[in-house]
């Protein structure tokens, strides 16, 4: 963790390609969360958003490493990031489309995050 930002940041064109995508995610979840109402749809998709910035970022950091070490570290939060953008997209889309009334939270729960979790703890 020492050597996690030893990063090379000569290269523009990584940074750009990752940084305005990142800074446009993080914008919308900062103007959902100040700006929109506080709904259930409006929170989960906030929160997919903000994911999404997120992993952008880790990835655009893990493309700028120096050392193949800095890389796997970087890949490695990376993929916590895409771990949790899965069923919080899903979350997202049943309260778009009102199915969460359909399908109880506790076994949304199992159905979604357990796994997440479970390989959260074995990769990691």
């Amino acid at each position: 963790m020492e050597n996690l930002f030893d990063l090379d940041y000569t290269r523009w064109n990584d940074i750009f390609m990752f940084s305005i995508p990142a800074l446009i995610n993080v914008g919308i979840f900062l103007y959902i969360s100040i700006f929109l109402p506080q709904k259930k749809t409006n929170n989960s998709f906030s929160i997919f958003v903000l994911m999404i910035g997120l992993w952008q970022i880790a990835e655009g950091f893990m493309r700028m490493s120096h050392t193949a070490e800095t890389a796997f570290e970087w890949a490695k939060i990376s993929g916590i990031f895409l771990l949790l953008m899965f069923p919080l997209g899903i979350v997202f889309i049943l309260y778009f489309s009102k199915w969460q009334k359909k399908i109880s939270s506790n076994f949304l729960f199992l159905l979604l995050f357990a796994p997440t979790f479970f390989f959260f703890i074995v990769c990691y």
